[in-house]
């Protein structure tokens, strides 16, 4: 079975970029360009990843993992933290109880390692 990755990205060309990647692999990619949007889609879709920048516009990307983390149903779903800030990176991926983050710019086989790594 195909495995479903949402990608909570405010970076179009990033968005497009990572989803092209991760569909060239077989994966099914759903996208949101903010975080409440990113919130909707994990409730509909449950996805069996989420790849999630920190700074989102409307809600950010510490919010949105607060929100899953709280739901008993959404809490399991493994998230990769994206940030182009180095900036505590290890304090931000804890705080959002991420379980693995990844520094913008990336390797895209460094991308697809930790999706394999989370999901295989």
């Amino acid at each position: 079975m195909q495995k479903k990755i949402l990608v909570v990205e405010d970076e179009v060309d990033v968005l497009k970029v990572v989803g092209f990647v991760l569909k060239k692999k077989g994966y099914s990619v759903i996208s949101a360009l903010d975080g409440e949007k990113g919130l909707e889609l994990v409730k509909e879709e449950r996805p069996d990843l989420i790849l999630l920048d920190f700074y989102l516009p409307v809600m950010d990307g510490l919010a949105l993992s607060k929100k899953l983390k709280a739901d008993s149903e959404l809490s399991k779903i493994p998230i990769l933290l994206l940030t182009a800030s180095a900036d505590n990176i290890t304090q931000k991926a804890k705080e959002c109880q991420a379980n693995d983050y990844l520094l913008k710019p990336f390797d895209y086989t460094v991308l697809l390692q930790k999706v394999k790594n989370l999901i295989g």
